[in-house]
């Protein structure tokens, strides 16, 4: 065996161990215990998010696992012991699997994690910790208890995320308390130009954004009929614009002057100037027509945005709060897309 065929022998020896040691990991949907469901999935889905960070990972997504696990015909739901994790886990062909609870205790929320090795069932990592205050921290909860997981466990060196609490102080109303409440939607305009979460958006971005969406594709479908139909009108109130433009061009340039007869003839010119004016008619209520469709089109438009950010905040379904305690009321918000 000459030399060239070692050195390829072992360069595909390398790259082999190279993919063996990318490793497979599979999130949970966390088990919320005396809170609402969605903060569990929240929370995991927090904790796979930052997972997705290390390269030397491969972290499968919820939508992929639901898809594998139902031709095993396999239930996610209700899989909460560790046994279940596990079986979990080999279906996915993963190395680890992650398991969590969120619990509520008063006026604080615990997280709890550990990582299971699929193949031995032996627990690799485990870690809780807790912080009192609102559901807003929930989130950043979870991802500095991602971020402790992969730096301490696989040697990353994500930083870690502030857990300070935004309050909106709320108002007194007719003796109620209300929350001044005025959260950041995804899709905003700014000066005549649309921003998904921060990132401009060409017409063609917001179109198929718009169109894409469940909640605002109606409004969008109205709009593309309403455009689809002015077509004829804006083809007619061209034409007819070029024509009686022409013929007004024609008609005053032949006009007779001090010097003689113009070098149209009376009736020609007579002519060229019933043209302008019969296409100043159509050019005129086409025009009008069109500017009539840009009020409605606009109000599409932006019922398409409210639409979209509305179905995009009920996703999460987050809400205002308020707790009246010894220290007084206090308020927050958190939506999270």
């Amino acid at each position: 065996m000459n030399n060239s065929k070692i050195a390829i022998l072992i360069g595909l020896l390398l790259v082999s161990c190279v993919i063996q040691a990318r490793m497979t990991v599979a999130v949970q949907d966390f088990t919320a215990e005396n809170c609402e469901a969605y903060i569990g999935a929240v929370s995991s889905r927090e904790f796979r998010n930052v997972l997705v960070g290390n390269k030397e990972l491969t972290v499968l997504d919820r939508s992929s696992m639901e898809i594998i696990l139902k031709e095993q015909d396999f239930q996610i739901s209700g899989c909460t012991s560790a046994e279940c994790a596990i079986e979990m886990g080999k279906l996915l062909a993963a190395n680890f699997i992650i398991t969590g609870t969120v619990s509520k205790m008063g006026n604080a929320y615990y997280i709890s994690i550990n990582c299971i090795g699929v193949e031995t069932g032996e627990i690799k990592y485990s870690k809780s910790n807790y912080i009192e205050g609102g559901v807003e921290l929930v989130m950043p909860l979870s991802h500095n208890l991602a971020v402790e997981f992969s730096n301490q466990y696989f040697g990353t060196n994500f930083p870690m995320r502030a857990l300070s609490r935004q309050i909106a102080p709320p108002t007194t109303s007719n003796n109620n308390l209300q929350l001044n409440l005025q959260p950041q939607l995804p899709l905003m305009k700014k000066e005549g130009i649309y921003y998904l979460r921060g990132k401009k958006m060409n017409w063609k971005d917001l179109r198929k954004v718009l169109r894409g969406n469940p909640a605002s594709a109606p409004y969008y479908s109205k709009l593309d009929k309403l455009n689809k139909a002015m077509i004829p009108v804006g083809i007619i109130t061209i034409a007819s614009e070029v024509v009686c433009g022409v013929s007004v061009i024609i008609w005053a340039l032949s006009s007779p002057d001090d010097l003689g007869d113009s070098w149209l003839s009376e009736d020609a010119r007579s002519a060229w100037g019933n043209v302008a004016l019969i296409t100043a008619i159509p050019f005129t209520v086409g025009l009008i027509v069109l500017l009539a469709t840009a009020g409605p089109s606009k109000k599409l438009i932006e019922d398409a945005v409210r639409a979209f950010n509305s179905d995009q905040a009920s996703n999460l379904k987050l809400k205002g709060f308020f707790t009246l305690n010894e220290n007084g009321p206090r308020g927050g918000l958190s939506l999270v897309f």
